[in-house]
């Protein structure tokens, strides 16, 4: 062989090995972003990054620097990831056309709305809707939210293709990703509350086997890809009962849930009966927690109990999780916690006008901060592995029903961007408590919510009192006191933000004289951590 071909070939193959280096190396890089997104365990997340989209803290991506701030790392989606948005026609030629990178509703474009929120190193929880002009079925019975169907019978692999490539755009495997994709999106849920006619029509089996398409389509695309089970909602049945009731109470609430809803025609207790026996494809279940803290004990113990019966076993999360009290009661409510008291009180909180206005929003909102602080605690408690907390921002109320008042006052951040005390002390709950190892509930007699969560192996106690009793504006609230046995002399209680216009949190110390803190509660919870 000639000199000068023997050269040749030595360059060839070191510049094919060079290549072959390059692509391994940069495969890998995208492996090892792959796992660090999927060991980011964090419990606190909010929703929603995409509602409402023309709102400018939504479309101009405020919202993200804000929660990003308060240390929050999960984030969920609306109303964006939706089929009718990211493929408005139908595909010519077996090609179909994804609009990833174009701005829908002339707004935002979903690839936009991942670049913007990974900037702040926030992950996505995706949430499908199958609304299709093309390729899903006719809505029978217009609701006043928007109404997802299934596939036409000859539109389902048009489904399967699209829940395809929008996993695989998200997926960090270099192959026809998302441009500037920081980590993979890794969470979809398919659909949202699927049991209500409202949200979708179209029976059980038929929602099964929308999840047996897509689980199928989404683990070809990323195997690590989890799907989640449309949101079950158990309303209120529950809220009445905490976590001391006996078991047969879960048995009869969800039988009297049932029987209620059979008298408006609604197969809600089936539907969510159904849908979680079909754990072969799913792999993690959401309900979605409305109403009071008090409620997710049962409505955990339901889903556990309904899992346990088909031998499946899956991670549980809360989404939708109301910050604010619930306060007007709706046509299914049973045990509504205000009762007609409520619905005043809602009716005051939305009208500038109304002669209570200031007083009832300044209880509104320290209500609001209390909530939060007491679901994630108890979230906590039952090992869900994520609380959705709601909602980024005020929405708007286009009719004043019950519904949409409820959710009007929802929002940790004001339209004009000015975080309420509820944000702050999301803060707080993040500053002090992310990354808990384990929590306990201590029993300290009726009435005392007393929690020891560890915390980088430090003890950090969380304490409220809870008469039964409901106060509302300018009334006070009730008090009772009790013994915490410390292992030091030298404390700081930190207490939650619950006034309008204050941003930080009261913070005192305290030197013990023995090891016993002697601490009077009220229903507004404090932190208390022990100093070295």
């Amino acid at each position: 062989m000639k000199p000068l071909l023997r050269v040749l070939i030595k360059i060839a193959i070191f510049s094919i090995a060079i290549i072959i280096v390059g692509f391994n190396t940069s495969f890998c890089t995208a492996e090892i972003d792959r796992q660090q997104s999927l060991n980011v365990e964090s419990i606190f997340g909010v929703g929603y990054a995409d509602y409402p989209p023309r709102d400018p803290l939504i479309k101009d991506f405020k919202i993200a620097e804000l929660y990003a701030q308060a240390g929050i790392k999960w984030i969920k989606t609306a109303i964006i990831v939706n089929w009718r948005f990211l493929e408005p026609n139908p595909p010519v030629n077996d090609r179909h056309i994804y609009l990833w990178d174009k701005k829908i509703m002339g707004i935002m474009s979903l690839d936009g709305l991942v670049q913007a929120y990974q900037d702040k190193d926030m992950g996505f929880i995706f949430t499908i809707r199958t609304v299709s002009p093309w390729a899903t079925r006719l809505v029978l019975k217009p609701q006043p939210t928007e109404v997802a169907t299934p596939p036409k019978d000859n539109k389902w692999r048009d489904f399967e293709e699209f829940v395809f490539n929008l996993v695989e755009r998200y997926d960090g495997d270099g192959i026809n990703d998302m441009p500037g994709l920081k980590t993979p999106i890794v969470y979809y849920e398919l659909e949202s509350e699927a049991q209500h006619a409202g949200y979708w029509q179209g029976t059980p089996e038929e929602y099964i086997k929308l999840l047996q398409v897509a689980y199928g389509a989404a683990k070809r695309a990323y195997p690590s890809v989890k799907l989640i089970l449309s949101g079950i909602n158990m309303g209120d049945i529950f809220d009445d009962i905490g976590p001391t009731s006996p078991n047969a109470d879960v048995t009869n609430r969800v039988q009297k849930f049932g029987s209620l809803l059979a008298t408006v025609k609604r197969n809600d207790l089936e539907f969510i009966r159904k849908s979680i026996a079909a754990g072969d494809y799913y792999d993690i279940i959401e309900f979605h927690w409305n109403r009071d803290y008090m409620g997710a004990y049962k409505t955990v113990d339901f889903i556990k109990q309904e899992l346990q019966r088909h031998g499946l076993e899956k991670p549980i999360w809360a989404g939708d999780a109301t910050s604010a009290p619930w306060l007007s009661p709706l046509a299914g409510d049973i045990n509504p916690k205000f009762k007609a008291r409520g619905d005043e009180l809602s009716r005051s909180a939305i009208d500038s006008g109304h002669t209570n206005y200031e007083s009832v929003n300044r209880w509104l909102r320290a209500e609001q901060a209390k909530l939060i602080v007491k679901k994630y605690l108890v979230g906590m408690e039952l090992g869900l592995k994520k609380v959705i907390m709601e909602t980024t921002v005020d929405w708007p109320m286009p009719e004043r029903t019950p519904y949409h008042r409820n959710w009007h006052i929802q929002g940790m951040v004001d339209a004009s961007g000015k975080p309420k005390p509820a944000y702050y002390t999301l803060k707080l709950m993040v500053e002090k408590l992310d990354g808990f190892s384990s929590v306990e509930r201590l029993s300290m007699g009726e009435g005392f919510w007393v929690y020891k969560v560890m915390v980088k192996d430090r003890p950090i106690y969380v304490l409220w009192f809870e008469s039964g009793k409901i106060s509302g504006p300018g009334e006070k609230p009730a008090e009772a006191d009790v013994g915490l046995s410390l292992d030091t002399m030298s404390i700081k209680i930190t207490h939650i933000v619950t006034e309008v216009n204050k941003t930080m949190p009261v913070v005192e110390t305290k030197e013990l004289k023995g090891k016993t803190l002697n601490v009077r509660l009220t229903d507004a919870p404090v932190i208390i951590e022990e100093l070295q």
